[in-house]
């Protein structure tokens, strides 16, 4: 393969990549996640938009911020909620198709081969587990774009000892940028300087200022933002603090995060692992400071005594770890990625994977040996793997570490080797596949299949998708008989779909929000809603009055049940009053009281006032 060829291959391979990259990307666009960001997804969502809008609370950010911002300024060009998953999901794709580039040219500098890098460009780009991350609002994708530039451009420093400082400064940039996406890239600084103080000892202070000076300033920007912001100096996220006591700590399994505790009350967009933190941290320190500092220090405090104690017990973990991140399975991480895999048609019978990836990249370095510029991507994966043993090993914190195994492995179509170096490397890789293909016991595999089908359900139904809502509600009861949230939902979303519907409501949907009245509050109301319409008022006005005197998600719309029933309406409290209350003004305005109404008229459309009336007024007629 000539250079002469180059210019057509990478057509051919780039647009490959790019349609099927863009198949998987529209066909997810039209599920109900992807229609509905959960979790993660959802929490990234809110953080942009509360950048958008000037509305950050007063505290240092908890999560890193780079990624948001960037969202917060799609939603500045006017990007509306129903369409910001689609852009952002048309963003990750443009930086899918930038890393699988990037790939492309740190393989030609490694290999000195087209074909090579055209091998390595499709194990990238063609990656399934790349684009399932790639679908969601999720930072993995844009942190591993600024990884692979500073990884090419510190190749570049090694290779051009008259250039070698600017590429390293701009190595040092884009690794600076990527630890404000994702902070796990923090050890992979620390590669960077290794590749720096190596070369000639002449320039090696100048090499090192290059690298670290861009590195610094970008930490003390992140810094002198928090400051501005929260009021406190701090270049990290302060979510890293229970992380790694979660991750390292004597509960750890080093897989994924574990929630200890279910919440009572979940909001969207709301991290789980910082309400725990909080009440954990709270309830073993009453009365002590609970700023983000203080409760930071204790996590810190408690990892290290907790290693102190039992140091060969975290070295155990240590090593589970390094066998579940050498394993091909890809650990739960949000979703359980074998389950969403198998539901798509555009990644169900894609081969390629972790194990593909590690094996071929053994079999390339069995054969063609360690290049000079392969040493900067063998170390960039070390350093980040080392990282990676420190939190956790799941799917989406390994995924930055895929495309460096995509450049090694590319080396398998370079140039001719002697028979030799076959019988050297055969055996190596052969062990290498057993290691990583080795089988996980199906309980492991498992374990987290209940929360896909939850996660898809609670998707269907902010979606209004009532038939997969159930669907999966149902498969979740086969798994957990007795789930509490498949419970809800089997309550919730047929109560949605009557409420849309002409028909009357079947007796089984009472029955199902019975059931799941007693721990579920949006069942208990829509309960009282079914008994309302079968004319049990009494009933009715028991289980609204009961949530509105709670605080919770579900407290105006209950207050707002009792006014629509014909309740005594009390005097219009200003105070409190969010935009989650508009079911209680709407509720106070159809009963005649004018300054709801205007409260009202100020706040929506004139077009969705009368469509959100009329849908009350429809919900208490009888």
């Amino acid at each position: 393969m000539t250079r002469a060829a180059a210019p057509g291959l990478r057509l051919a391979v780039g647009g490959l990549i790019a349609l099927y990259a863009l198949g998987y990307l529209l066909w997810y666009s039209a599920t109900p996640l992807g229609l509905y960001p959960v979790l993660d997804g959802r929490e990234q969502l809110a953080l942009a938009g509360a950048i958008a809008r000037g509305e950050l609370p007063h505290e240092p950010f908890y999560r890193a911020p780079l990624y948001p911002a960037l969202i917060a300024q799609v939603i500045d060009l006017g990007a509306g909620a129903r369409d910001l998953p689609l852009l952002v999901r048309l963003l990750n794709a443009l930086l899918h198709l930038l890393n699988a580039a990037l790939v492309w040219r740190l393989a030609l500098r490694v290999w000195r081969a087209p074909r090579a890098a055209a091998l390595a460009a499709m194990l990238a780009g063609l990656s399934p587990v790349a684009l399932f991350f790639a679908a969601d609002p999720l930072d993995i994708t844009l942190a591993t774009s600024f990884m692979l530039g500073a990884c090419l451009a510190t190749v570049r420093a090694t290779e051009d000892e008259q250039g070698a400082s600017t590429s390293l400064a701009l190595a040092g940039a884009l690794l600076g940028a990527a630890l404000l996406t994702r902070p796990q890239m923090l050890l992979v600084v620390g590669a960077l300087a290794l590749c720096a103080w190596q070369g000639s000892p002449a320039g090696r202070a100048q090499r090192l200022l290059a690298a670290s000076l861009p590195v610094l300033a970008l930490a003390l920007a992140m810094g002198a933002i928090n400051l501005r912001v929260g009021g406190s100096f701090a270049v990290l996220p302060w979510q890293g603090a229970y992380n790694l006591w979660a991750a390292n700590g004597p509960e750890a399994d080093g897989r994924y995060f574990v929630q200890r505790e279910r919440l009572a009350m979940y909001t969207e967009g709301v991290n789980p692992a910082r309400v725990e933190s909080e009440r954990l941290y709270r309830a073993a320190n009453p009365g002590a400071p609970d700023d983000p500092a203080s409760m930071s220090r204790y996590w810190q405090a408690r990892t290290l005594a907790a290693l102190r104690a039992e140091p060969l017990r975290w070295l155990e973990l240590e090593a589970r770890k390094a066998w579940y991140l050498l394993n091909d399975f890809e650990q739960y991480d949000l979703k359980t990625y074998f389950v969403h895999k198998a539901q798509s048609p555009w990644l169900r019978w894609n081969p390629l994977g972790w194990g593909v990836l590690l094996v071929g990249a053994v079999l390339a370095l069995g054969l063609r040996g360690l290049p000079r510029a392969g040493r900067v991507v063998v170390l960039f994966s070390f350093a980040y793997g080392a990282s990676l043993l420190l939190s956790y090993v799941s799917a989406r914190f390994r995924l930055p570490l895929a495309p460096l195994l995509a450049v090694l492995a590319g080396g398998v179509l370079a140039n001719g080797v002697e028979a030799v170096h076959w019988r050297r490397a055969l055996p190596v890789a052969a062990l290498t596949a057993t290691l990583t293909f080795w089988p996980l016991p199906a309980a492991e595999r498992e374990r987290t299949v209940v929360q896909d089908y939850l996660l898809e359900a609670r998707a269907a139904l902010m979606v209004g998708d009532t038939t997969i809502a159930v669907q999966r509600a149902r498969q979740a009861l086969t798994r957990a008989p007795r789930d509490e949230a498949a419970r809800e939902v089997l309550c919730v979303a047929p109560f949605n779909a009557w409420l849309h519907g002409p028909l009357a409501p079947d007796p089984a949907l009472r029955t199902a929000c019975a059931d799941a009245a007693p721990f579920s509050p949006v069942a208990r109301r829509a309960l009282g809603v079914l008994a309302w319409r079968a004319g049990d008022d009494d009933l009715a006005k028991d289980a609204w009055r009961g949530l509105s005197l709670q605080a919770g998600p579900e407290r105006d719309a209950a207050a707002a049940a009792l006014i629509m029933s014909g309740e005594a309406v009390a005097p219009l409290d200003d105070a409190g009053l969010t935009r989650s209350a508009d079911v209680l003004l709407l509720a106070r305005a159809l009963r005649g009281d004018r300054r709801a109404e205007a409260r009202l008229r100020a706040r929506l459309p004139e077009a969705e006032l009368a469509r959100q009336a009329d849908n009350l007024e429809r919900l208490f007629a009888r």
